[in-house]
């Protein structure tokens, strides 16, 4: 059943679609956390900001990986 207008029905191909989006954007923050935790890597081991950071990125990986459907072990 096709709409006026042309619109698709709602179906697997709006969710295809929205998966790819979902896994370009999980892969963009993948790089992303990769690049700061270079850059963290780069501070002072025993600095308070380091280790503020750290935890920071810790977070956003466990973020990411919710998003992503994955965890760590993977």
């Amino acid at each position: 059943m096709c709409e006026i207008g042309g619109a698709r029905p709602s179906g697997t191909k709006g969710t295809i679609v929205a998966g790819f989006e979902t896994q370009a954007a999980v892969s963009k923050a993948r790089e992303a956390a990769s690049l700061a935790s270079y850059d963290i890597q780069k501070l002072r081991e025993d600095s308070v900001e380091r280790q503020a950071l750290h935890n920071l990125l810790t977070a956003v990986d466990a973020l990411i990986n919710a998003v992503d459907g994955t965890d760590d072990a993977g």
